[in-house]
This record gives structure tokens, sequence and C-alpha cells, in this order.
């Protein structure tokens, strides 16, 4: 994509922060004013005569409707950001024309309507524009507002990735992984994924980072290479991918793919258990069980058995095995320490 002037970058740092749901932005096409008699009869089918009519009166331009429909987002008055978000639209801006199907497919200011939601995301989309149109090809894979159709869904998913879009190109790994609508290509999986995760620079990458080295470890669409596994593995977990941390930290426990290194495997455990993570509470209890790089706490390896049991059945039996070494006392105290650190709730970034 090309880089805009200033004042566009400007403006787009205002809608990144108002619209943080989206989780990403664009760059504002070059503001110039669109004959209002080429947008009449979108805007009466659209918003009816008397926004046809406020439109034709005001001395402004898209830019500044844009601007508008922004500040009054941020100010949480919904209704006049469609209003204006709606004009900004109709006059061409291919970023309003996203936002608008933003606020129905959330709604804000308007019935959720999925259907309206997809209408002027396709429109932003057939304006070359690469959020719109990896939006447009979730659309289609999930029948959001559409039929399903997964051969359009990979078609406009491919317009985004080609344009370097990250979210695009971890989507079409992931459509390629699951063989759900179209046919497997694990091989066209990791090509994908490796275009998104050597950006590193957002949650796409991150998650794709932690599928290259699964791919790796299992030598799914590619040769089976645990050291590069561990390489992507360790990138994913520096950028907190709870997943990725558990999994770097078992390969460190068992010296796989990496040197053994139990005070590594502690610490990556540890941050992976710090989000919830059942793997997490896994690799850490197996490590206070056995006295690996800590000193040996049974108490404690009992309390990450539980947490791990409660999101997983496999660790059931490790939480039994270090019930029977513990004496009833002990066993309280272990409970006790669940029902304390339960206490504090746990997003876990990157555990789904």
């Amino acid at each position: 994509m090309k880089v805009k002037p200033l004042v566009t970058v400007v403006l787009v740092l205002i809608v990144w922060l108002s619209f943080f749901k989206i989780s990403h932005a664009g760059f504002l096409s070059e503001i110039f004013k669109f004959a209002a008699k080429e947008v009449v009869k979108e805007v009466v089918i659209e918003s009816g005569k008397n926004i046809l009519k406020e439109l034709l009166v005001e001395d402004t331009n898209r830019a500044k409707l844009f601007n508008k429909s922004v500040n009054h987002f941020e100010n949480e008055n919904y209704s006049l950001a469609v209003k204006y978000m709606r004009k900004s639209a109709l006059l061409g801006l291919t970023e309003a024309k996203y936002n608008l199907g933003f606020f129905y497919q959330h709604g804000y200011g308007v019935e959720q309507n999925w259907k309206k939601a997809f209408s002027w995301y396709l429109k932003a989309a057939k304006d070359d524009f690469a959020i719109a149109q990896h939006d447009i090809g979730v659309s289609y894979y999930q029948g959001n507002g559409v039929d399903k159709d997964y051969n359009a869904s990979m078609n406009w998913m491919k317009k985004a990735a080609n344009q370097e879009y990250t979210e695009a190109q971890y989507s079409l790994g992931i459509m390629y992984y699951n063989n759900e609508g179209i046919r497997q290509n694990l091989e066209e999986s990791v090509k994908w994924y490796t275009k998104a995760a050597k950006k590193n620079d957002k949650e796409a990458s991150f998650r794709s980072q932690y599928n290259l080295g699964w791919a790796y470890e299992t030598g799914e669409g590619v040769k089976k290479d645990t050291r590069v596994a561990a390489k992507w593995y360790l990138k994913a977990a520096s950028n907190n991918i709870a997943r990725a941390q558990s999994q770097i930290a078992g390969f460190f426990y068992k010296g796989k793919g990496i040197e053994r290194n139990y005070k590594s495997a502690i610490y990556w455990a540890s941050k992976s258990a710090e989000q919830g993570s059942v793997n997490g509470y896994y690799w850490l209890g197996m490590c206070y069980e056995n006295g690996n790089g800590v000193k040996k706490d049974l108490v404690r390896s009992y309390q990450l058995f539980i947490l791990a049991a409660k999101l997983d059945k496999n660790p059931v039996e490790d939480r039994e095995r270090v019930k029977l070494k513990l004496t009833k006392e002990e066993r309280k105290k272990g409970e006790m320490l669940v029902y304390e650190w339960e206490k504090i709730p746990r997003k876990c970034f990157g555990c789904d």
C-alpha cells in the first residue's frame, strides 16, 4: 500500500484508537470532493431524502465528515457517528465505507445487520482496501450476511494477502490447514504462515509463528525439524503467545530441539501459567514435583496439577500421583493455593 500524506496518517491514528475492536486500520485515501449527483441514487436508497438534502447544502468534504464521525464515536454519540460516516461513505471515502460496515456488524448507532455490514464491506473491498477484502473473505467463509462460499472466501482473502495484509496471510494459512470447504494443502498453509510470521509485528504474526513451530515439530507441510520448531516457538513465546510459552517450556525441559535448561523451562512455563494455560501449569508442576531447576515442592506441584486438571483430563493422573505423596494437611494447603490463585482473573493470549 502507498504511504499517504501526514494528515491522513493522523486521521488513521484517531480511527485506530476509536475502533480498537477492529484491531486494524488503513491509510486514508487522498482527500478530494466527489460530485454529489454521482451518489444521489445511493443516498436515497440508504439514507432517505433528508440526508440527501443536507449533503447537497453543506459546504464540506468527505474527510471532514469522516473526522466528525470519529469524534462522535469517541464521545459515544453513535447515532451521529453513523450519520457522518454514512455521508462520507456516500461521497466515496473507502475507509468510511468500511467503518460503516463495522457499525452495522456491531450495532453501533444502528440495529445490528450483517447483510448491510457485508454490503458496505464489499464496497470498500472493491476499492482494493485490504482490510475489507479480508473481512469479506471471512464473511463468505462463515456465512455472515451472505451465503457461505468457500471459493469466494479464498479469492478475496488472496487479494488482501497479496497486498501484504498480515491477517489475511494468517487466515489463508488456517484455511489451507483446516480442510473445511477448501482442499487441505499443508505446504500452502506453511507458505502463508511464513509470510505472516516473518513480519513479527502483530497478533496474526505471533500466532503464525506458533503455527510454524507446530508445523516444523510435526512435519506437517514441511520437513520435520525440531530446531527450527524451537526457534519459531521461542519467537511466539517472546510475543506472549501462551501456547508457545508452554511449548518451548516443554522443549527446554526435555532438551528437544534446543539444549536442556530447566531454568528456562520454569521461566516460560511460569509465563504461560500466569495466563492460565493448561500446559503452562503442567510443565511448571513437573518442575516442582521433580525439583528440576527449582527447589522440590510437592504442595506447589499439586496446586498446579489441580489447575491443569480443571482445564483438561490428561493431567488428572499427574494430580492423583502427587496427591498420594502428600499428607492431609499438605493437600488442604495445595487446595487453598488453588483457591487463592483463582481469585485473580486471567486472560490467556494465544491459548485458543
